[in-house]
């Protein structure tokens, strides 16, 4: 019985996992649709659009947020070992969160602020990843783990399109009421941290029977997986290694301009709503 009301908790943790990666990539994404209608477009003399930022000033906002989410990838890797993923994960997406609810305040008062609050989100979106690594290093087993977790980060590509895809809805049926989608996004992220601190535990341990038997050791404590740092050394001189870290970097390129460049060229071929249901087929 123990072990059925684990396995079903891993099932709980994956889905979860899941939500969260989608939620994420939603608040970081959003801005790429909305920002189409806040900013004027010089080709538009009559746009209705609150905003007069230049090609420039645009770059910066949009890229602002990858400052903030690049410094706290490994001091977000020490807090999920210190403190525990789910803590870790829920805390930095409900950061985000509420930033994004507080991104029309700081666009009506000006760029500075705007760019300070994407990176304070990018700060705060920083720790999903490692957050979500220690929890599949404490819940899934070694052989299960590559599947797990390729689900779970699935979430991308679906937060991309669903975050393109509803902010293109929001605005054609709210006359370009950009706030809106910030708002219904930010909000969705408060819901997802709720459920997700209410239905995952702290950590495997706090179950009994066989999956207390999994990770205890003989002195009835729960153990910590040793951490192998000489693999960890060793990896920075396989030529291999290098070769999968330039293909993700390809890959998250790729991406980034897949969702943000392409969105704005669509733009002065379709209809904002049928552009942003494009999205789904180019991700």
């Amino acid at each position: 019985m123990a072990w059925e009301k684990f396995h079903h908790q891993r099932y709980l943790l994956a889905t979860m996992g899941f939500l969260a990666v989608v939620v994420a990539y939603a608040l970081r994404a959003c801005l790429n649709m909305c920002i189409t209608v806040m900013v004027k477009d010089p080709k538009k003399p009559d746009s209705k659009a609150d905003f007069d930022w230049d090609q420039k000033t645009q770059g910066y906002i949009l890229g602002s947020f990858y400052i903030g989410y690049a410094i706290m990838h490994v001091p977000g890797g020490y807090l999920a070992q210190r403190f525990g993923g789910k803590q870790t994960l829920g805390i930095g997406i409900v950061i985000t969160a509420s930033f994004t609810i507080l991104t029309p305040l700081a666009a009506n008062a000006g760029a500075v602020w705007f760019i300070v609050l994407r990176i304070c989100m990018g700060l705060g979106e920083g720790t999903t990843f490692p957050g979500l690594n220690q929890l599949l290093a404490a819940w899934i087993p070694l052989r299960e783990r590559s599947r797990v977790g390729a689900f779970v980060f699935a979430g991308t590509q679906v937060g991309i399109s669903f975050a393109n895809t509803v902010s293109g809805y929001i605005l054609h049926f709210t006359d370009n009421n950009w706030a809106v989608a910030f708002y219904f996004f930010g909000i969705l992220g408060i819901i997802w941290y709720g459920i997700h601190g209410i239905l995952l535990p702290f950590n495997p341990c706090q179950h009994v029977g066989s999956l207390a038997q999994l990770c205890r050791g003989a002195d009835g404590h729960c153990q910590r997986p040793e951490l192998h740092y000489r693999n960890f050394h060793s990896s920075l001189y396989r030529p291999r290694d290098y070769q999968r870290y330039s293909d993700g970097m390809a890959d998250r390129l790729h991406g980034h301009l897949l969702y943000t460049d392409c969105v704005r060229y669509h733009l002065s071929h379709f209809w904002i709503w049928r552009d942003s249901t494009l999205e789904w087929t180019q991700n």
